[in-house]
C-alpha cells in the first residue's frame, strides 16, 4: 500500500478517536500572540513586539460603556458602546431635582457622577466587573437589568435609591455635613441649590481615588475610590477659582477649568499647590492628549486654546464653534460639541477646522469609546449619537455626509454632560491602563486552584497586576482574588472556570509594561500508590504481610487522602505510619511533596484460604488534579492445596504402589520413599526411582502415578498376597514416607508448588477505542486487504456488517409498534423543539424561531439586502441580489422560515436568501463549510470586503428568472444569459400559507405563482385586459390575492377568477389587518394641487368603506399594527409649501390620532414580530426603530452608503398572526 493510503487511513481513524479537545486543560502557559488573543485585550497589543503584550496607544476607552447623565430625573444610563443598548439605570438620589450632569469613569470601569443641585457625588459600581456590594446577604446582587432584552429601561426596571447593590457610595460634600454614607442612609438635609456648592469638576488619579472640585464652595475634595472616604480638601478661593470641569494629566497634575473667571487651575496633588492660569476667554471644557497638550474650549467666546502641561504657557488660541464639551481622538484630533448648531466639529491637533457634523438637538459633550468611535450627547432631547471618524466624506460645505452612523434615544432623559463619560481619559491619559481578560477552562468539576505565574517587565512607574475568580458555569462568579506571582491562591473557591485579568499600567513615563508569559494550573497532587508482599507464593500455615505505600510525588501537597482497602478474610491492618484507619477505610488530612506514608496488613494462611485467588487491592483518591489517573492498585496470590493417596495392590500379580492425588489442585515434586526387594525392578509409569526415592514430578488433580516391582529373570517365588494387609511386609523393607508429610495427604509445597502464577496489575497506557471506533478501524483495514495497486476497494460485506452494527449502536431502544402520529396528543409524546402542535399538525414556533430576531432591508442603490438584528440594531450580512448593482430590489417578503424573497426590479429575477441562523443555505462546493456573509468583526457594520460576490454566497440558495422567453431556476451565478433592463419590472411580491410566492410584473402586466421551494414557476396570470399593473399585492385569511395598482385586482387563486375595482387613484401600496379589511394609499394626481387618498375595503363584500383625502402629494407606505391602528409614512414635497416628512397614526375607523415627525425621508413601514414599527428612508442611509408604547423612535441605525426605496413585508410575522 502506499504510504498516502496508510496516511489517510490512520487520520480518518484518528480523527473518529480524539474526541473533545480542551482549549486550555488544568495547566496551560500563555506565551504566544495566539495564546493572547484567546482572551480579551482592551487597551493591550502585540503587534508592534509580538509574542508578548504591551500598552497600545489608543486615545479609547477600556470598557464597551458610556455612562449618560439623564439630568432631567436623577439617573444615569449606562450603554453598551457596541450595541447601543441600554443596560442598566441608576438613581442617584432620591430627589428628581438632583440634576446629575460629570460622569467620570475610574480605572476599574466604575462611574462616579456629580448631582449639581444637591452636593453630592455617587459611585456606581461595573456589574460586569464584580463590582457590587451584597447589603441583604441573599447571596445574589440586586440591581437594575435590562430584563426583557429590548435594549430599553423601563420604570419597573429601575430599582428605588437604596435598593441597587451596584450604587455602591453617597458622598456629601454639604459644607458641615460631608461624609461618605451607604446610598439611602443620609439622614441629613440635602441642598437644592445649582450653585452651592455645586460638585462639578470629577476626575480620577492613577491611585483610582477622585478628585471633586465644587463650583460654589471653590474647593477640591480627594476621595478614597474604594469606600468614599474623603482624604483631604483643598481650598482654592484665594485664586478666586470655581471648579468647573477637571481632568488630570499624565504627570498626575490636576487641572481645572473655573468657566466664570476666564481661567484654569493647576494643582499639584503632590504637594497641594496650585496656580492660576488666565485665559482670553472662557474655560469649560478640558481634553488632554499624547503629547502633553491641554485643550481648553471657550463656549461662547468661539475658541479653543491649546496649554502645554509640563510648563503651563499657552501655546495657542484659535476660532472655533461654539465649543462647549471636548475631546482627542486616536489621531490627536480635537472634537467639540456646539449645541447651538447641533452639530460636533473636528479640528487637527494644532487647531484647524476640518468637518463639521450634524448630530440632533444641543449636543452638550463629547467622548471616545473603546473602538475609538465618537458619542455626542444632547441636552435638548432623549438622544445620543455615535460618530465614525473613519467617515469623512463631506459637501461643499465641508459637513460630514452621514456622520451619524448610529443615534440611540434613551426614553425620558436629557443629558448635560460633557466630562470622562467612557473612562477613555483616565484609562489611556492620566494612567495609560490596558487589560487582558481571559476564561481559562481546566476541563475539570470544581477544580482547585493552584498557582498563577508570570513573567513581566514592569519598569519604574509601571504596574502588572492579575486578579482571577472562578466559576462552575461562567455564569455565576466567586468574588475577585488578588494574585501574587507564583503563590498559591487562597481565598478562590473550586470551580471549572477560572477568570484571569491582567491589567497594565503606566502612572507616568512613556515606557510600557511588558507581559511576556502567564501560567494558571490547578493544585496539581500526583499521588503513587505501590501495593507489596512478603511472600508471592504463600503454603499453609506461613504469615503474609501486605504492605500498601503512598508516595506525593508533588508539585503541590495532596489533601483528603482516602485510600479504601479490599483486605483478604482473615489478615488485620496494622496501625499505619501516618492517618487514620477506620475498618478498611485510611484516610490522610494532608501529604506533603515527597512525603510517604505507609500502611501493613498482616494474616496467616489457614485451611480456608487454600486453593483460592486471595486479593488485595486499595483504591487512592484525593481533592487536587491528579494527572495520572491510577487504577486501583491490587495483588493477587493463589494457595494451592492437593491431597495426596499411597496405595498397595497387587496387579497381575504383580506389587504396585500407586500414588493419587485427589486434592482441587495439582501436586508438585512429590518424593516416595521406598525400598526394592532383591529380586525386583521397579517400572514406574510416572516419574523416576533413584537411590531409595521415587521422585515425582506432578501430579494432576485426580491423576495417578504407579510403580510396579517387576521379577528379575529367575525369581519364581514373588508374593501375591496383597502387600499392605497387616504384618506382611514380604521384601518391600520400608514403609513408604511422602517429604515428611502423612503417608495419606500431602500438601504440595515445594518450590513449585503454586500452581497459578500471582496476577501483577497492568497500567493502561494505550488509546481508548470503544465499539464504534473499532467498527471504523476493521472497515479500513478491510479496505488495505482488498487493495489494488491504484485504489482502496472496501469488502462490501464487511462493511454491510460495520453500517448495520453501527446502526444499531446509535439507534438504543427501538420499539416495534407501527404507530402513526397525528393528533395534538400524539404529538405530545416528544419534545418540542422550536415547534408546536395544534390542530392535528406541527407548526414552526415563532414565539422561539431565531426569525423574529432578523428584518430584512433592501438596498435599492446598490442590489443588496442587508440582514439586521431587531433587537440590537446591528447589522448581522448583507446579500448581493444579482452581479449588476443597479438590479434595485424593491420589493421583499419574509416566509414562516424566515428566509427572505427578493424581486429585482430592473433585471427580472426574483432571489431567495436562506436564514442561516435556521440553517438553511446550499453547500454548493461540498466543501461542509458555509460560504456567507458575516459581521467578522462584530462591529454591527457590513462592510465590502465582507459582503461576497454573487454566486459565492451560500445562504443566497436560488434565483428565479422572470424575463419572457428565458424563464427558469438556477444556482445563483450559474445564469449565463441577459438579464432585463426593465422600467417598471417587478412591482409586487406577497407569500401565501403554504410559503409559495405571488409576483406581480408591472412591465408587462403578469401575475406569476411560483413554488417556495424550488422557485419554480406553477401559474401565470396575465391581467392586461383588466387594465391592471400591479404595484404592491396582500393575502387575506382566505387566501385572496389583492393586488394595487392602475386599479384594485381581486385573484381567487381557487378558481382562477379575476375581478376589479376603481379606486380612483392609483394605489402606491396595501395592507391587511388579519380579518376583514385591506387599506390602500395612493396618489391622486392634480396638476396643481395633487394629494394622496386613504380607503378603507371590506373583503367580505368587496365594497369601500370609506376613503379620506390627505394633503400629502408623495406616497409612501402604510402598516397595521395588532390593535388596528393604521400606520402612514407622509412624504410631503410641494413646490410651494415646502418639504414636510411625518407618519400619521389613524384608527381603525380613518379618524388621525397623532402626527409623528420623523426622519428626513419615510418611505417603507413594516411591523417587526415584536411589534415594534420600522421606518425605511427613502433618500437616507437610515432605518428606524418605532417604539408605539413611547410613541417614539428608540433606535436609528446607519446601513452605510445605502438608500431603500422599497417596501415589503422585511419580517417574519409576529406570533399572534
Amino acid at each position: 500500500m502506499r504510504i498516502y493510503n496508510v496516511l489517510l487511513l490512520l487520520s480518518i481513524f484518528l480523527i473518529f478517536n480524539m474526541g473533545g479537545v480542551f482549549a486550555a486543560g488544568p495547566e496551560t502557559n500563555y506565551t504566544n500572540d495566539s495564546d493572547f488573543d484567546k482572551g480579551n485585550l482592551t487597551g493591550l497589543e502585540h503587534n508592534s513586539t509580538h509574542n508578548q503584550l504591551q500598552l497600545s496607544n489608543s486615545s479609547s476607552s477600556t470598557n464597551p460603556f458610556i455612562w449618560v447623565p439623564n439630568s432631567n430625573e436623577g439617573t444615569v444610563s449606562k450603554i453598551n458602546t457596541v450595541t447601543g443598548m441600554e443596560v442598566a439605570r441608576y438613581k442617584t438620589s432620591n430627589l428628581t431635582y438632583s440634576n446629575p450632569s460629570r460622569t467620570t469613569v475610574d480605572l476599574e470601569g466604575n462611574c462616579w457622577v456629580g448631582n449639581r443641585n444637591i452636593g453630592t457625588v455617587v459611585k456606581i459600581g461595573l456589574l460586569e466587573s464584580g463590582q457590587w456590594i451584597d447589603r441583604n446577604q441573599n447571596g445574589v446582587v440586586d440591581t437594575c437589568r435590562d430584563v426583557d432584552g429590548n435594549g430599553l429601561i423601563n420604570s419597573t426596571e429601575i430599582l428605588p435609591w437604596g435598593m441597587d447593590e451596584c450604587v455602591l457610595w453617597e458622598v456629601v460634600l454639604i459644607p458641615g455635613s460631608e461624609g461618605n454614607f451607604v446610598p439611602g442612609k443620609y439622614n441629613g438635609s440635602y441642598v437644592n441649590d445649582y450653585y452651592t456648592p455645586g460638585p462639578r469638576g470629577l476626575a480620577i488619579d492613577s491611585k483610582n481615588n477622585l478628585w471633586v472640585g465644587t463650583y460654589g464652595t471653590m474647593k477640591y475634595y480627594y476621595v478614597n475610590g474604594s469606600d468614599g472616604q474623603i482624604l483631604k480638601t483643598i481650598d482654592v478661593s484665594s485664586v478666586g477659582h470655581t471648579p468647573y470641569g477637571a481632568v488630570i494629566d499624565q504627570n498626575g497634575i490636576l487641572w481645572s477649568s473655573g468657566n466664570t473667571g476666564n481661567n484654569v487651575l493647576r494643582l499639584d496633588p503632590s504637594n497641594g499647590t496650585f496656580t492660576r492660569i488666565n485665559l482670553p476667554h472662557k474655560s469649560y471644557g478640558l481634553a488632554l492628549d499624547r503629547n502633553n497638550h491641554l485643550f481648553v474650549s471657550g463656549l461662547d467666546y468661539y475658541a479653543i486654546t491649546c496649554i502645554n502641561v509640563l510648563n503651563g504657557t499657552i501655546l495657542w488660541t484659535k476660532s472655533a464653534s461654539y465649543a462647549q464639551g471636548i475631546t482627542v481622538s486616536d489621531d490627536g484630533d480635537i472634537w467639540t460639541a456646539d449645541n447651538t448648531k447641533g452639530t460636533v466639529t473636528r479640528y487637527s491637533n494644532n487647531g484647524i477646522f476640518k468637518a463639521t457634523i450634524i448630530v440632533g438637538n444641543s449636543p452638550s459633550g463629547v467622548s471616545v469609546d473603546n473602538l475609538g468611535k465618537i458619542w455626542a450627547v444632547d441636552t435638548n432631547d432623549e438622544y445620543i449619537h455615535r460618530i465614525n471618524p473613519a467617515n469623512d466624506q463631506t459637501d461643499g460645505e465641508g459637513n460630514i455626509v452621514n456622520g451619524v452612523e448610529f443615534s440611540k434615544r434613551i426614553v425620558g432623559g436629557t443629558h448635560y454632560g460633557y466630562s470622562d463619560m467612557t473612562g477613555a481619559l483616565s484609562n489611556t491619559i492620566t494612567t495609560n491602563h490596558g487589560s487582558w481578560d481571559l476564561i481559562h477552562d481546566s476541563g475539570i468539576n470544581n477544580a482547585l486552584w493552584g498557582v498563577i505565574s508570570w513573567n513581566a517587565y514592569i519598569p519604574n512607574g509601571t504596574s502588572v497586576n492579575v486578579r482571577v475568580r472562578s466559576s462552575n458555569d461562567k455564569i455565576t462568579w466567586s468574588n475577585w482574588e488578588e494574585a501574587i506571582n507564583g503563590e498559591y491562591l487562597n481565598s478562590t473557591p473550586n470551580g471549572r472556570y477560572l477568570e484571569v485579568e491582567t491589567t497594565l499600567e503606566r502612572f507616568k513615563g512613556s515606557v510600557s509594561p511588558v507581559l511576556y508569559d502567564l501560567s494558571v494550573r490547578v493544585l496539581k497532587s500526583d499521588i503513587n500508590i505501590l501495593n507489596g508482599i512478603n511472600n508471592s507464593v504463600p503454603k499453609l500455615g506461613d504469615t503474609i504481610k501486605l504492605v500498601t505505600v503512598l508516595t506525593n510525588v508533588g508539585p503541590d501537597s495532596a489533601h483528603n487522602i482516602t485510600v479504601v482497602a479490599n483486605i483478604p478474610p482473615g489478615f488485620k491492618p496494622l496501625i499505619p505510619s501516618i492517618g487514620v484507619l477506620n475498618g478498611t477505610v485510611w484516610t490522610i488530612k494532608t501529604l506533603i511533596p515527597g512525603e510517604i506514608a505507609r500502611l501493613e496488613i498482616v494474616g496467616n494462611i489457614t485451611q480456608n484460604l487454600t486453593s483460592k485467588n486471595i486479593t488485595y487491592s486499595a483504591n487512592e483518591t484525593h481533592s487536587e488534579y491528579d494527572s495520572k489517573t491510577n487504577p486501583p492498585s491490587t495483588i493477587k496470590f493463589y494457595v494451592p492445596f492437593s491431597d495426596v493417596k499411597l496405595d498397595y495392590s497387587l496387579k497381575n500379580g504383580k506389587p504396585t504402589l500407586m500414588v493419587r492425588n485427589i486434592g482441587p489442585d495439582d501436586a508438585f515434586n512429590i518424593n516416595v520413599k521406598t525400598s526394592i526387594p532383591s529380586g525386583y525392578t521397579p517400572k514406574t509409569l510416572g516419574g523416576t526411582y533413584k537411590g531409595g526415592t521415587w521422585i515425582i514430578t506432578s501430579i494432576p488433580s485426580n491423576g495417578t502415578v504407579t510403580m510396579t516391582l517387576v521379577p528379575l529373570a529367575g525369581n519364581k517365588t514373588h508374593n501375591t498376597s496383597n502387600p499392605s494387609s497387616p504384618g506382611h511386609h514380604g521384601s518391600i523393607n520400608n514403609p513408604h514416607e511422602v517429604n515428611n508429610q502423612n503417608s495419606t495427604q500431602v500438601n504440595a509445597s515445594s518450590s513449585s508448588q503454586t500452581r497459578k502464577a500471582s496476577s501483577v496489575p497492568m497500567q493502561q497506557t494505550g488509546v481508548p477505542i470503544n465499539f464504534s471506533a473499532i467498527a471504523i478501524l476493521f472497515m479500513f483495514f478491510a479496505a488495505y486487504l482488498n487493495k489494488n495497486d491504484n485504489e482502496i476497494r472496501p469488502n462490501k460485506w464487511l462493511i454491510l456488517f460495520v453500517v448495520l452494527f453501527l446502526a444499531l449502536l446509535c439507534m438504543g431502544n427501538v420499539g416495534a409498534a407501527d404507530t402513526t402520529y397525528t393528533t395534538d396528543e400524539d404529538f405530545s409524546k416528544g419534545t418540542f423543539n422550536n415547534v408546536n402542535g395544534s390542530d392535528g399538525s406541527l407548526k414552526l414556533d415563532n414565539s422561539s424561531n431565531a426569525a423574529r430576531n432578523y428584518i430584512w432591508i433592501p438596498n435599492s442603490n446598490e442590489g443588496t439586502i442587508s440582514k439586521v438584528n431587531v433587537k440590537t440594531g446591528q447589522e448581522v450580512a448583507r446579500y448581493k441580489t444579482n452581479p449588476a448593482s443597479n438590479a434595485e430590489p424593491v420589493r421583499i417578503a419574509v416566509d414562516s422560515q424566515g428566509n427572505c424573497w427578493a424581486a429585482n426590479r430592473v433585471t427580472g429575477s426574483l432571489i431567495k436568501i436562506g436564514l442561516y441562523e435556521n440553517g438553511v443555505y446550499y453547500d454548493l462546493n461540498h466543501d461542509g463549510i458555509i460560504q456567507t456573509c458575516h459581521d467578522v468583526d462584530k462591529n454591527g457594520i457590513i462592510t465590502p470586503d465582507e459582503v461576497l460576490n454573487w454566486g459565492s454566497d451560500e445562504c443566497v440558495t436560488l434565483e428565479t428568472i422572470i424575463i419572457p422567453g428565458k424563464e427558469g431556476v438556477f444556482h445563483p451565478g450559474s445564469y449565463d444569459g441577459a438579464y432585463a433592463a426593465y422600467g417598471t419590472g417587478l412591482t409586487s411580491l406577497a407569500l401565501d400559507n403554504k410559503d409559495n410566492v405571488w409576483l406581480g410584473i408591472g412591465e408587462n402586466q403578469t401575475l406569476m405563482y411560483i413554488n417556495g421551494s424550488s422557485g419554480e414557476i406553477l401559474n401565470s396570470y396575465n391581467v392586461t385586459a383588466y387594465g391592471h399593473s400591479p404595484n404592491f399585492s396582500v393575502i387575506d385569511k382566505n387566501g385572496i390575492l389583492w393586488s394595487g395598482g392602475s386599479n384594485l385586482l381581486r385573484l381567487d387563486p381557487s378558481t382562477g377568477s379575476l375581478s376589479v375595482m376603481d379606486m380612483g387613484y392609483t394605489i402606491f401600496d396595501l395592507a391587511y389587518d388579519g380579518d376583514d379589511h385591506i387599506f390602500s394609499y395612493g396618489v391622486h394626481p392634480h396638476i396643481l394641487w395633487p394629494d394622496s387618498r386613504f380607503s378603507r375595503i371590506n373583503i367580505e363584500n368587496n365594497t369601500v368603506d370609506w376613503t379620506q383625502s390627505l394633503p400629502y402629494m408623495h406616497a409612501g407606505s402604510l402598516a397595521v399594527n395588532s390593535n388596528g391602528d393604521v400606520w402612514l409614512a407622509q412624504y410631503y414635497n410641494h413646490w410651494w409649501w415646502g418639504k414636510y416628512t411625518a407618519f400619521g397614526v389613524y384608527s381603525h375607523d380613518g379618524v388621525l390620532k397623532s402626527d409623528v415627525i420623523s426622519s428626513t425621508s419615510p418611505f417603507g413601514l413594516f411591523f417587526d414580530s415584536y411589534g415594534k414599527l420600522w421606518i425605511m428612508d427613502l433618500d437616507g442611509e437610515y432605518i428606524h426603530r418605532f417604539d408605539t408604547s413611547i410613541n417614539g423612535v428608540d433606535l436609528s441605525k446607519r446601513l452605510v452608503s445605502t438608500n431603500h426605496n422599497a417596501l415589503g413585508y422585511c419580517s417574519v410575522k409576529s406570533p399572534d398572526k
